[in-house]
């Protein structure tokens, strides 16, 4: 299955929550005309900040994620702090990014429980 996704053959996906609402790496992900300058700008960011990261150009060519990699698996909740705390700083980077480009951060989340669920 893996080799087909890397082919091109097949889609897959995951959903990286660990127990204890853990995680090992969040991502950052930017579409549209200036995704990948921003998606640059948040690599830079986050390499000035001594975290390991990695660029990954979306399938379509016109998007971007951009990937941290944490040594031990850290909350969902640190893991949003920490990528929103890197986008206000690839924000300074890029001195114009607007956040039209600027999707979304996963894990979208801090924890698997549904707001349904946590009644």
């Amino acid at each position: 299955m893996v080799t087909a996704h890397l082919a091109g053959e097949l889609e897959l996906g995951l959903y990286p929550l660990l127990d204890g609402h853990r995680y090992h790496w969040p991502a950052a992900d930017c579409d549209g005309s200036t995704a990948m300058l921003d998606a640059l700008a948040y690599l830079e960011a986050a390499r000035a900040a001594g975290a390991p990261a990695a660029l990954e150009v979306s399938r379509s060519g016109l998007g971007a994620h951009v990937w941290l990699f944490f040594t031990a698996p850290v909350t969902a909740a640190t893991a949003r702090q920490v990528g929103s705390g890197l986008l206000r700083e690839a924000i300074a980077v890029r001195g114009r990014m607007d956040l039209t480009s600027y999707d979304r951060l996963f894990p979208s989340q801090d924890s698997s429980r549904s707001a349904a669920s946590a009644t």
